[in-house]
């Protein structure tokens, strides 16, 4: 530095944050030294774009950690992946919890001698070398966590704003749980701050730098307190903001794939932040979605996307009544692109178990399937009869999606009219009847292949009899 504030080369810093992301284990028993070297480079950076740098750096040490402890060589958790903040989530959150379990023993100190690499040293200087190694890092992820919280808010660009965000969302998964109670609180009062700046300032989807640290800090707080009172008062809104991001470009668009790739991958992350809420607050996430079902055309197209990626998913499972009934009244819906989403929705519905009717001999006996079809399956068997649906409601959306597939132009047509009649335009998102047969037909043969008896006695006798009725013929 020459006397000066500390410097460092801006390629050795993009090389090195490469090198942690794409082969971390190349920094084994070495993490703490390129901290060390990062913190004064943290505190005394001016400059908005080597901000940036360093705020990507440490994402990348904080990635390279996790995988060190918890990954082999050569199977890295990659920052590029889609499903990035739900892996890298679980399995930071994962070691946190070995660590509290282990109390500092034999069990923390295997996990964390991949980070030292001193294999063949004796097993007292090894397990001193750990401990030494595990104080550094957390010393280093400690301070660079205070710097951040101090210093973040003074900066006017919002591009630096939003990249530390991103890095104290990482930074909360790996540093000592007390240290991040002690300031969740705080951290995530400025963030719904910024959210809502963010929401109001820039139309269209947020960064997926932002997102992504909603969603790390979201996973943070469910595991360390999910009764975290200002998360509880501040889900209004979270959902709301997030919600409204949703529908912002047309939900439409990441369906059909006319979107680009930093809206989907945005869209991706906001969709993961409603999973983790949807996880601790579900019936209040299942009541703000049969809400804005029944709001405007981009609140119910909205609610149907939401509503599917969290049907999907293995770790939200409300009152199957309350879904299949509150969606009935879509079935009526002129608009082609409410059908195309609804018919999305049946097949996730129909694929979770959510279709199982009380006294149904055909509800799962055995989970052959695995993973979340076990889950599933588990959850519908142990389901009260109160909260499955109604026959005449699964038969009702069966029968809509087997509509669907024989949906003729003439009929979109007159859709299309009749939208243009109330609207004064026509929505620039409308599928075309093609668009709609082809997805409909799509979905309802790989539901009709399925192994799901719940769905098969009741979906195969109403297969057999459209072919009879003249209006599905070609």
């Amino acid at each position: 530095s020459n006397g000066g504030a500390p410097s460092a080369p801006p390629a050795l810093v993009s090389i090195l944050t490469e090198i942690a992301y794409t082969t971390p284990h190349a920094l084994e028993g070495r993490i703490h030294e390129v901290m060390g070297r990062y913190l004064p480079l943290l505190q005394s950076c001016k400059a908005p774009e080597v901000k940036l740098l360093l705020f990507r750096a440490w994402c990348s040490l904080c990635v390279a950690l996790v995988n060190c402890a918890s990954r082999e060589p050569g199977d890295p958790i990659l920052s590029t992946e889609s499903t990035f903040s739900q892996v890298f989530g679980m399995a930071a959150l994962e070691l946190r919890r070995k660590k509290a379990a282990s109390g500092g023993g034999a069990n923390a100190q295997s996990t964390t001698s991949r980070l030292v690499g001193g294999g063949g040293l004796n097993s007292s200087r090894a397990s001193t070398e750990e401990s030494e190694e595990k104080r550094r890092v957390s010393q280093a992820l400690s301070t660079a966590f205070a710097i951040l919280m101090s210093s973040w808010q003074s900066s006017k660009d919002m591009h630096v704003r939003v990249g530390a965000m991103e890095t104290l969302g990482h930074l909360c998964l790996v540093i000592p749980k007390d240290l991040f109670l002690t300031n969740a609180d705080a951290l995530l009062e400025l963030l719904v701050n910024l959210l809502s700046r963010q929401s109001s300032a820039t139309p269209g989807m947020p960064p997926v730098r932002l997102m992504r640290g909603l969603c790390l800090l979201l996973q943070a707080c469910i595991d360390a307190d999910p009764e975290i009172l200002l998360l509880e008062n501040a889900l209004q809104t979270l959902t709301s903001t997030m919600f409204a991001w949703t529908v912002s470009n047309g939900p439409l668009q990441h369906l059909q794939g006319s979107a680009g790739t930093e809206a989907v991958q945005s869209q991706a992350e906001v969709l993961r932040c409603f999973e983790v809420l949807s996880e601790t607050f579900r019936k209040q996430v299942l009541g703000f979605l049969m809400q804005r079902v029944r709001g405007n055309r981009d609140d119910r197209l909205g609610a149907l996307v939401v509503l599917r990626h969290l049907i999907g998913s293995s770790g939200w499972r409300p009152r199957p009544l309350a879904v299949v009934e509150g969606i009935q009244h879509l079935k009526g819906d002129a608009d082609p692109a409410v059908g195309l989403l609804l018919a999305e929705l049946i097949v996730a519905l129909a694929a979770a178990d959510f279709f199982a009717i009380a006294g149904d001999p055909g509800q799962p006996q055995e989970t052959a399937q695995g993973g979340a079809s076990a889950s599933a399956s588990s959850t519908s068997a142990a389901m009260a009869p109160e909260d499955m649906p109604r026959p005449e409601h699964v038969h009702a959306l069966l029968h809509f999606l087997i509509s669907q597939t024989a949906l003729t132009p003439a009929e979109g047509e007159q859709s299309s009219y009749v939208a243009k009649l109330v609207a004064k335009s026509q929505p620039t998102d409308l599928p075309s009847c093609e668009e709609v047969r082809g997805r409909a037909g799509l979905v309802l043969g790989h539901l009709a292949g399925s192994l799901k008896p719940a769905v098969r006695t009741t979906l195969w006798p109403m297969l057999l009899q459209s072919l009879l009725d003249p209006a599905m013929r070609p």
